[in-house]
């Protein structure tokens, strides 16, 4: 929960740069360690010893991929976070009757809410949108 808890607190603060960077280096260190447990040791991310498959664990995972290459809904809101690459990804979010839509091709990242194109820039941004499709604001992500 630690881990949800921290993306929540860090965009409070309106530092999504820092929950890119920290969802970066989780997430390597749970592909090196293949193993969705409770604990990690904080000094080396070695994976604990117990139950392989703690829910909370893939559901944190789930959280920071959205957060670095897909749509994250916060109520009457929707976060679209295309970090940085020249990869292409392809990520859509269902939120009631909505449909959201983001892709990543060649540095360039592009928004569709129920099949409509709503935002075209480039990767590297995080922008934020009301469920009606209009832009409220575009911030930089590393």
């Amino acid at each position: 929960m630690t881990r949800q808890r921290a993306i929540d607190a860090l965009l409070r603060y309106d530092r999504h740069d820092l929950v890119v960077r920290l969802g970066h280096i989780w997430l390597d260190n749970l592909g090196k360690q293949r193993r969705y447990v409770q604990q990690y040791d904080p000094f080396t991310g070695e994976a604990d010893a117990g139950a392989q498959g703690y829910g909370p664990t893939m559901l944190a995972a789930l959280e920071y991929i959205a957060m670095l290459y897909g749509v994250v809904y916060r109520g009457e809101r929707a976060l679209l976070c295309a970090c940085g690459g020249r990869d292409s990804t392809s990520y859509t979010q269902r939120i009631g009757e909505r449909t959201i839509r983001l892709e990543r091709k060649n540095g360039m990242m592009r928004a569709f809410l129920d099949g409509k194109a709503i935002y075209t820039g480039a990767c590297g941004q995080c922008v934020e949108i009301s469920m009606q499709g209009e832009v409220l604001s575009v911030k930089p992500i590393p």
